[in-house]
């Protein structure tokens, strides 16, 4: 699948995100497999702004790939969310900062979102005065 709509580093991610819910979540339970991968793509993706416009694939698309028909994403997407949301704390996103969802888990993000993250970070840091140092 990950052939099909991303690149061999988003297949890693997704790898990743699997492995990471089982591990934190066995219990997980989702109606089927296809539930699960799903739920798998929907986190990553959200997680590096890969699906809807300007991403890589379309909900939809996936979707019917998978054999859900018109069936979202979102609700087996939540599912493994909660299992692989580690606690960060709140941050404001700025208003230029990329759709992403925070997970906690930077090795789950592609090289491409996380240099946009940091591109956004430096540039905040240049913009913050720097405090007064007597």
């Amino acid at each position: 699948m990950a052939a099909r709509f991303f690149d061999a580093e988003t297949g890693v991610a997704l790898r990743r995100a699997l492995v990471r819910s089982w591990e934190s979540d066995p219990r997980v339970r989702l109606h089927s497999p296809a539930h699960l991968a799903a739920g798998v793509c929907w986190t990553v993706g959200r997680a590096n702004a890969l699906l809807g416009p300007g991403g890589r694939c379309t909900q939809g698309a996936l979707s019917q790939w998978l054999g859900l028909g018109t069936s979202g994403l979102s609700t087996p997407g939540q599912t493994v969310r909660r299992a692989l949301t580690d606690p960060v704390p709140y941050a404001l996103r700025p208003w230029q900062a990329p759709a992403i969802d925070l997970l906690g888990h930077p090795d789950l993000l592609l090289r491409s979102t996380r240099a946009r993250l940091v591109r956004l970070r430096d540039q905040a840091r240049a913009l913050t005065p720097t405090p007064f140092l007597p």
